[in-house]
């Protein structure tokens, strides 16, 4: 392996024969992730590579096309708490072919305003905790652990369609969430998803029947009446549920089919 400082950029050649960025300069202010250097393809941010680059207020990922079609070459995975601190940072395009988000990514970069990616990019826990000024992103197929906790200018779901579980304490404390559309796709939302959305009012399910809340002290399931966007919004951000009910899930005719075999 040898190392190949290329700007304000660092890589690392890998013993699988592609790029790995490694480390940026902290005074960098604008910065672009070459796809290839010489042919071999960068294909990951490291863990922490970009961290608490607090001047840093634009990273361009190139991305190469032959007759109009993406290239092979190009970013796979960046890596957890890569751009964590980055508050200087306000927008950001990520690579369409970009499979994986690594943990607490763009945790505290508190100026990042819009994020444009692939719907089904795989977004780790926590990759946008305390983004305090996001107010737009593209909707995503993957909601997973604390992704948008404390992001208090989010007033939607970036929920794209098909998604089917609402992670825990992934929109907690989002204080502009006034009202929002659970989709009819969505099957379970875990515990404390919405913790400390106190100003939720309403919470309309596109599906409305039969959900249940898991209780964690009697080992069963309570029915759940969803048909109040009022009620709703109380019960997901308070957690306010009677006998000690954690989550709540919708039963499918597929489900229920199962559980009538068994």
């Amino acid at each position: 392996m040898s190392e190949l400082h290329l700007g304000p950029l660092t890589l690392l050649l890998e013993e699988n024969e592609t790029y790995t960025v490694t480390d940026c300069a902290t005074n960098a202010v604008e910065v672009t992730v070459p796809a290839e250097v010489n042919g071999i393809r960068v294909a990951k941010v490291a863990d922490y590579a970009f961290e608490d680059c607090t001047l840093l207020t634009s990273v361009t990922f190139e991305e190469k096309e032959t007759d109009g079609v993406l290239d092979e070459l190009g970013l796979e995975e960046i890596g957890a708490h890569a751009f964590m601190g980055c508050i200087s940072l306000a927008r950001i395009v990520l690579p369409w072919r970009l499979d994986r988000v690594g943990w607490g990514c763009f945790h505290s970069c508190s100026a990042l305003r819009e994020v444009e990616c692939n719907p089904y990019t795989y977004f780790s826990g926590y990759a946008f905790a305390h983004c305090t000024a996001l107010t737009g992103i593209t909707p995503l197929h993957c909601i997973s652990e604390g992704l948008f906790s404390h992001c208090a200018s989010l007033s939607y779901l970036p929920l794209a369609e098909g998604v089917d579980t609402i992670s825990e304490d992934a929109f907690e404390h989002c204080d502009a969430l006034l009202a929002i559309t659970i989709p009819a796709s969505v099957t379970r939302i875990e515990a404390l998803a919405f913790r400390g959305c106190y100003d939720l009012k309403t919470a309309t399910f596109e599906r409305t029947e039969c959900w249940y809340g898991s209780n964690s002290y009697r080992r069963e399931d309570v029915e759940i009446d969803v048909s109040n966007p009022a009620e709703n919004a109380r019960d997901l951000a308070w957690m306010d549920f009677d006998d000690g009910e954690i989550a709540w899930y919708r039963k499918t005719r597929a489900s229920r089919r199962k559980k009538d075999i068994m």
